[in-house]
């Protein structure tokens, strides 16, 4: 995938506290702890060193039709949290075109066979950037990453990192 650095603040496990407060944003509206996570990812942005020359954040998109009904996209919120901590701008430049599974049923292998995500650039990287920050809620099979990794370097030839509030593997 040749990214530049990938990062989490946990590791998810079942029936854990951290699993309660991202199933709360997810799946009950609690914008607030999307916001929470947001401004820890962000503090930890802010004095990591590899992240010192990210130019912009960039927020994994839902469906429209799960943005719809749900009110809001959770890694949007994330990206809220980092910018009130370390200032940085969000770029939306990834659109989702389908309407995929999700990947949290079924063993690792299943997973990454059920997922088709199909992302395309929505709005022109700026000319400037040199190092973006993807941001995503939970990182499980990686097949998101990978999609709008791939999609992104089409356009896109400096660094790319990417952070979440945990991850599966």
């Amino acid at each position: 995938m040749n990214l530049y650095s990938v990062q989490s603040l946990y590791f998810f496990q079942p029936k854990s506290i951290e699993q309660r407060a991202i199933h709360e944003l997810k799946y009950k509206k609690n914008m607030q702890v999307g916001n929470f996570f947001g401004r820890e990812m962000g503090k930890r942005i802010a004095s990591a060193v590899w992240l010192k020359d990210v130019d912009f954040i960039v927020p994994i998109p839902i469906h429209t039709n799960k943005e719809r009904e749900r009110g809001y996209n959770q890694a949007q919120v994330l990206c809220e949290g980092i910018s009130e901590e370390t200032n940085l701008p969000i770029l939306k430049v990834l659109k989702k075109q389908s309407h995929g599974k999700g990947a949290t049923k079924g063993n690792r292998m299943e997973r990454m066979n059920s997922r088709k995500i199909d992302f395309k650039v929505g709005t022109t990287i700026p000319s400037h950037a040199d190092h973006l920050l993807i941001v995503d809620d939970v990182i499980t099979t990686g097949a998101t990453l990978e999609s709008a990794f791939h999609v992104i370097r089409k356009q896109f030839s400096g660094k790319i990192s990417v952070v979440s509030i945990a991850h599966t593997f």
